[in-house]
C-alpha cells in the first residue's frame, strides 16, 4: 500500500489549522466566563465580644470579593425561617464598591431569638446578583462559618 501526497496535503493543513484555532477559541471563551465573574465569599461569626461593651455579644458578617471584578454591595439581609419574612439590616448604610481580593466588616447587637428565626444571611449587588450562606444555629461553639456562594 503506497500513500502518494497531491494537492490533498495543503487542504489538510488547512483542515488542521481550522480545528487548532476552533479549540484555541472556545478555550478562550471559556476562560474568560469562568475567570471574569463576579464571586462573592460571605463568613458569619457569633458571639463576638467588643472591648468596649464587654457585657454584649456582636455578630459579625464578613463580605469579600473573590472575583476579578469589582462588585457594589447595596444591602445586607436575613431571610427568616418562615417563609416570606425578610429582615433588612442597615448595612451597608450606602452602597460600598469592592475590589479584587478587597472585604468589608458589619458587626450588630447578637439577639439569640432573633438568631433563632434567621434562616440565611443575604448579600444583594447593584445589578440583582444574590449571596447567600445559610445560617447553622446547631454549631453555636463555633465563631465563624464561611460557604462560597
Amino acid at each position: 500500500m503506497t500513500i502518494t501526497f497531491s494537492g490533498d496535503l495543503s487542504a489538510l493543513a488547512a483542515w488542521y489549522a481550522a480545528i487548532v484555532i476552533t479549540l484555541a477559541l472556545v478555550v478562550q471563551v471559556l476562560q474568560y466566563l469562568i475567570n471574569e465573574r463576579v464571586r462573592v465569599k460571605i463568613m458569619y461569626g457569633i458571639n463576638f465580644v467588643s472591648l468596649g461593651a464587654p457585657d454584649q455579644k456582636l455578630v459579625r458578617i464578613d463580605i469579600l470579593n473573590k472575583g476579578k471584578r469589582p462588585v457594589t454591595i447595596t444591602t445586607l439581609s436575613c431571610f427568616a425561617k418562615t417563609k416570606g419574612r425578610v429582615y433588612v439590616l442597615p448595612y451597608p448604610p450606602k452602597p460600598i464598591e469592592l475590589f479584587e481580593g478587597k472585604s468589608e466588616t458589619y458587626y450588630f447587637p447578637q439577639d439569640d431569638s432573633f438568631l433563632d428565626k434567621i434562616d440565611c444571611f443575604v448579600v444583594n449587588d447593584m445589578v440583582g446578583g444574590v449571596f447567600k450562606i445559610k445560617y447553622r444555629n446547631d454549631h453555636r461553639d463555633k465563631e465563624i462559618h464561611g460557604m462560597r456562594s
